[in-house]
C-alpha cells in the first residue's frame, strides 16, 4: 500500500526494474503549475485579506509537507507564468504576492520566504510605504504584471501559493561520486530545510573531504547578497556530528561559538571567515542551503542496502534530533532495526512559550511506543503512545517536549510510518 501510494504522489512509474527513465526531473502535485525548478505555484481567486491568505498558503504548505507561503518572483520568466496562469483562469483582478516593503527603496523589499530581491517590476511611484508595506501583482491591460503598494489589512485579493517541486528521484543534480547535491534559495530554518531535504530521500549535506567542501561550495549559484547557507552539522558540547548520522571525519571551522548557536554553515564569500570556511549559527536562524543523498535513493522512505558502513542506516536513531520554531518532523527514511539504539527528538522553543506537537493523519506505529516528555533529562512522561497516533495536539507545560521511540525488540525490523507539526504558543 505505501509504495503504492508513493508511486502517485510522485507521479512516477514503478516498475520491477526501478523507476521510469523518462519522467521529467521536476513535477508538481495536482492543481499546481511548475514556477521553477523548487517552485510549484496554483492561483486562489477568492479574495481575501493578506493574513488569511498567507494562513491559507500556509495550510496548503501542511499538507504538502511544510512549505506553503505566498509566491515570490525573481525573474521575468517567473513573471510571465504567474500572468499566463492568471490568464488561462480569467483572472483580471489583481493578486497578492508574498512581498513586503518598508521604504521606497526596492532593495529595501523582503519576500516571505526571505530569497534576495533581484527583480521589481513596480508601477511607477511605487513601493509607495504610506499606502502600505504589502505588494499585490496587476494581471490585466497594459500594467499586468506591475508591483503597487497597498495595507494588507484592508485590502482583499486573489492570491498565488508557492509549495516545493517534487524531485525526479532519476534526476541527479550535481553529482559527486555517489551522490547527488541539490541547492535551494529559500532561506529556512534547520528543522524546515531538514523536512525539505528528507522528501527528497536525503539530508541536510554532511561533508568529509575539502574536495567534497570545494563541491557543495560550486554548487551554490552566484548571489551578492548571500555570504552564508546551512550544513547538516551540530556541535553539542565538545560532540560535532552530522544530523544524516555519517561520521564525522572532516572539519573546517573558521569561527566556532555554541553562544551563537548549535548549528554551522558554509560561507560562500569573504565576510566574517574566509570563502568555503564554516561558522556556526543558530539554527533557527534561515538560510539558503543544500540537500545531499544517494544516487540509488530513489523512493521515499529510502531504504538502505545491508553494507554495513551505509551512511543512512544511522540517519536518526541514536542521534538526538534536535528542533526549534515551527516545522514538521518525519520518521527516519530506513528499517528501524534498534540496533542504534531509540529515535529521539527534542523540541526546544523560546523561553516563557509552550511546546506543542501533533502527529499527522494516518501516523501510525505497530508494536512500538512514542513516549512524551516535558524535560531533557528524568522526570515522569506526560504521554505514551501506540498504535494509531491521535490527531491531538500535545503541550508541554514548558518551553521543551522530548518525545522518544522505541520499538519492541520481539520486532526487530519495522518500517516506520509517522510525521508530526511542532510550534509554540
Amino acid at each position: 500500500m505505501f509504495p503504492l501510494f508513493l508511486s502517485v504522489l510522485f507521479g512516477v512509474l514503478l516498475t520491477c526494474d526501478g523507476l521510469s527513465t523518462t519522467e521529467a526531473p521536476y513535477s508538481c502535485q495536482q492543481g499546481y503549475t511548475l514556477l521553477n525548478n523548487d517552485v510549484c505555484v496554483k492561483l486562489f481567486e477568492s479574495p481575501l485579506r493578506l493574513d488569511d491568505a498567507i494562513r491559507q498558503c500556509g495550510n496548503e504548505g501542511l499538507f504538502y509537507y511544510g512549505y506553503g507561503k505566498l509566491v515570490s518572483i525573481h525573474t521575468k520568466d517567473e513573471l510571465d507564468t504567474l500572468l499566463s496562469i492568471a490568464k488561462a483562469q480569467n483572472v483580471v483582478s489583481p493578486v497578492w504576492i508574498g512581498l513586503t516593503c518598508p521604504s521606497t527603496q526596492a532593495m529595501d523589499c523582503l519576500w516571505v520566504d526571505r530569497s534576495s530581491v533581484y527583480y521589481h517590476p513596480f508601477s511607477y511611484g511605487n513601493p509607495k510605504p504610506e499606502n502600505g508595506d504589502n505588494v499585490y501583482m496587476l494581471t490585466s491591460g497594459s500594467s499586468a504584471g506591475q508591483w503597487v503598494s497597498v495595507n494588507g489589512a484592508v485590502a482583499s485579493f486573489g492570491y498565488f501559493c508557492a509549495i516545493h517541486s517534487i524531485t525526479s528521484k532519476t534526476f541527479c543534480p550535481n553529482q559527486w561520486n555517489d551522490y547527488c547535491y541539490t541547492y535551494h534559495n529559500e532561506s529556512l530554518n534547520e528543522a524546515d530545510s531538514r523536512s525539505v531535504c528528507q522528501k527528497e530521500c536525503g539530508d541536510l549535506v554532511s561533508v568529509h573531504s575539502d574536495a567534497e567542501n570545494n563541491h557543495v561550495s560550486l554548487v551554490v549559484p552566484y548571489d551578492p547578497l548571500l555570504t552564508e547557507i546551512r550544513l547538516g552539522g551540530r556541535v553539542d558540547g565538545n560532540q560535532k556530528y552530522w544530523v544524516d548520522g555519517s561520521e564525522f571525519s572532516f572539519s573546517k571551522f573558521g569561527y566556532l561559538d555554541t553562544n551563537i548557536g548549535n548549528c554551522f554553515g558554509l560561507q560562500v564569500k569573504n565576510d566574517l571567515v574566509y570563502r568555503d570556511w564554516w561558522l556556526s549559527n543558530n539554527c533557527a536562524d534561515e538560510m539558503p542551503f543544500v540537500c545531499k543523498r544517494l544516487i540509488n535513493a530513489t523512493s521515499c522512505p529510502y531504504v538502505p542496502s545491508t553494507t554495513p558502513n551505509s551512511p543512512y542506516v544511522n540517519f536518526d536513531c541514536g542521534v538526538v534530533k534536535h528542533l526549534t520554531g515551527t516545522g514538521t518532523l518525519y520518521a527516519p527514511p530506513y528499517l528501524y532495526s534498534g540496533e542504534y539504539g531509540p529515535c529521539v527528538y527534542v523540541i526546544s522553543q523560546p523561553k516563557g512559550s509552550i511546546a506543542k506537537v501533533q502527529f499527522l493523519p494516518n501516523s501510525e506505529i505497530k508494536n512500538s511506543r512514542f513516549t512524551l516528555y516535558s524535560q531533557l533529562e528524568g522526570g515522569q512522561p506526560f504521554a505514551n503512545l501506540t498504535g494509531t497516533l491521535p490527531l491531538t495536539v500535545f503541550s508541554s507545560p514548558t518551553n521543551v517536549l522530548k518525545m522518544i521511540y522505541t520499538g519492541e525488540p520481539t520486532y526487530p525490523t519495522q518500517l516506520l510510518n509517522y510525521s508530526a507539526n511542532y510550534w509554540s504558543t
